[in-house]
């Protein structure tokens, strides 16, 4: 059978290869007191040397805070039932979460390992490297957010604050591995901008690993302001690769001309000398992984460089160039030249 795939973006990704997780479905409450008489029954046939199985090693319960809470809105893994999740018991799991909105939810995904990953696999492993699990618990808790918690992603973002791993033995390559996430509800109950997301693994009907994950849901659009890369300084920065930014210069006539990016802070930039009247020049576009054309004026010429301030910087035009110096630029500091533009504005 053929696994069901998950759309990149939900786990904040870009590429299908990145994606850890396949399969997900709701997951029924080991002990919860809301019991409906199809997740008794489901959980009815769960022996109890199964039970002790997923249990958390007793020095770990003593230590945890909230043991006493997970042991009882914990999911079951599918791992340990005859039965496979299928679009029925989805219905009613959520039929069950909607007549009872303030029970904590779970959810199961199966883990997608084909030993290849270009990341985790960069050297050959005899069994499954435990960063690959911190991974799939966050896209785990990502989706889970999205989908379960109806957290509307469209308009905010979130943010991990806090990640704590337990690992009780190694899990084979040879095995499937099925992840849990639970909602852990007391924690910052009074904050619903904070959650608390605790991921389980199980491999051949054991518990061998947990990840706790607490993360703030942000605005999207307060996301974008504190991340701004201006907020509080006006650092100079330089391309961090050759040929990884671009810039053409346009003049007047609407000429253009393709320079060398070699600064570039939100009150101007400098870049290589090119055949044309610097007094003519008009607006400068950077390119990287996305564009921006910016009206610039010159500032002063060598014989190898120009120096361009830029006029009429908006708040959002300073956004998306802060966007594309974190992604392509490193730190430059101050030098004779990036002053001379500093000075001019």
């Amino acid at each position: 059978m053929s696994a069901v795939l998950i759309d990149p973006a939900i786990v904040h990704k870009n590429s299908p290869d990145d994606v850890l997780l396949c399969d997900p479905h709701y997951a029924f409450s080991l002990n919860s007191p809301l019991h409906q008489e199809e997740e008794r029954e489901f959980c009815s046939d769960i022996s109890d040397k199964q039970r002790a199985q997923i249990e958390l090693p007793k020095a770990v319960q003593d230590s945890d805070p909230y043991f006493e809470e997970w042991r009882t809105c914990r999911g079951v893994p599918y791992q340990i039932s005859a039965e496979r999740p299928n679009e029925s018991t989805n219905a009613g799991i959520r039929d069950a979460w909607d007549r009872h909105p303030n029970i904590a939810r779970a959810s199961s995904f199966g883990m997608l390992n084909n030993a290849d990953n270009y990341y985790f696999y960069r050297k050959p492993h005899e069994h499954v490297p435990g960063t690959m699990f911190i991974e799939a618990a966050r896209q785990a808790c990502y989706f889970h957010s999205y989908t379960v918690l109806d957290i509307p992603k469209k308009q905010v973002t979130l943010t991990l604050d806090e990640l704590n791993s337990r690992f009780f033995s190694y899990a084979e390559l040879m095995y499937p591995v099925e992840i849990v996430v639970d909602e852990i509800k007391s924690y910052d109950s009074n904050k619903p901008n904070r959650i608390f997301l605790r991921a389980s693994f199980y491999q051949r009907e054991k518990l061998f690993a947990i990840v706790d994950s607490k993360i703030n849901v942000i605005d999207l659009d307060v996301f974008k302001k504190i991340r701004n890369v201006f907020l509080f300084s006006s650092d100079w920065y330089r391309p961090i690769a050759a040929g990884r930014v671009t810039a053409v210069i346009s003049d007047t006539s609407d000429n253009t001309y393709a320079v060398d990016l070699t600064g570039i802070s939100k009150t101007g930039c400098i870049t290589s000398a090119a055949n044309l009247d610097p007094a003519s020049i008009q607006k400068v576009r950077i390119e990287g992984s996305n564009s921006l054309e910016l009206n610039a004026t010159l500032v002063s010429a060598g014989a190898d460089t120009l120096k361009l301030r830029f006029d009429n910087m908006t708040g959002e035009s300073t956004l998306a160039l802060g966007e594309i110096i974190k992604r392509n630029f490193v730190y430059l500091g101050q030098t004779p030249e990036t002053q001379i533009v500093d000075a001019s504005c």
